[in-house]
């Protein structure tokens, strides 16, 4: 028996509502913790005070949320500010990104706010108006659009992105351990939001093709028998 048209239209409205409260959700948590961690990571080892601009080049001295800084004129904006939390493996490190990940294409700050324009556009459009999306590739795209969305308010606020993990990565064979690219929250969330998609695409997403090959493996197998 088929189900009412008011009754199919219905269900379609609730889990296209479902797919927005959850992509929303996702999205507001990974841009509010990149910026409270940005925030956070400044203000702990910040020897200028709780207003005072942590970060080395902040355009116009602002924190996270718009907190205008204090005491800026007292600030060293050339000196290394770090904090050792794990010896010899783990840094506060504060830098200011003005290129993309590993610092590629530094100082092109406007090419990059027109580029996360158009992806976070792109994206949204394509989250909200897709009719069928599976929920880990969901839950990637909100990941990677959550911590867009904050690597984004840097650029507009700071003119740069600010980073803050350091790691030194162990090398055995080498006399020094090598120091990998500073790096924030935002990008641990758009790492791993596209490692999920990968995940999906290349592991559980089940395409035609998979399945009528999956289908005549499983007749050959059956015919050899």
């Amino acid at each position: 028996m088929e189900k009412p048209i008011s009754s199919t239209f219905s269900q379609k409205i609730l889990v296209r509502k479902s797919r927005i409260i959850l992509f929303v959700t996702i999205s507001l948590f990974a841009f509010t913790v990149d910026l409270s961690s940005k925030w956070y990571a400044g203000y702990a080892i910040s020897e200028e005070g709780q207003l005072a601009c942590p970060y080395p080049e902040c355009k116009e001295a602002v924190l996270s949320f718009g907190t205008i800084c204090q005491n800026v004129s007292n600030l060293n904006y050339h000196k290394d500010i770090s904090s050792e939390i794990v010896k010899d493996f783990f840094s506060i490190r504060l830098l200011n990104n003005t290129g993309s990940a590993f610092s590629f294409l530094s100082g092109h700050n406007n090419f990059f706010i027109l580029f996360n324009i158009l992806f976070l556009a792109g994206a949204i459009y394509f989250m909200t108006r897709k009719k069928e999306i599976p929920l880990l590739p969901l839950i990637a795209f909100s990941m990677i659009i959550g911590g867009g969305m904050g690597n984004f308010y840097d650029r507009l606020v700071h003119d740069s992105v600010r980073d803050f993990l350091s790691f030194l990565i162990p090398r055995p064979w080498a006399s020094n351990p090598y120091q990998y690219p500073v790096f924030n929250m935002a990008d641990v969330f758009i790492c791993t939001g596209a490692f999920l998609y990968l995940l999906d695409q290349f592991i559980f997403c089940k395409t035609p093709e998979k399945e009528n090959a999956l289908e005549i493996n499983m007749v050959e197998k059956n015919n050899g028998n």
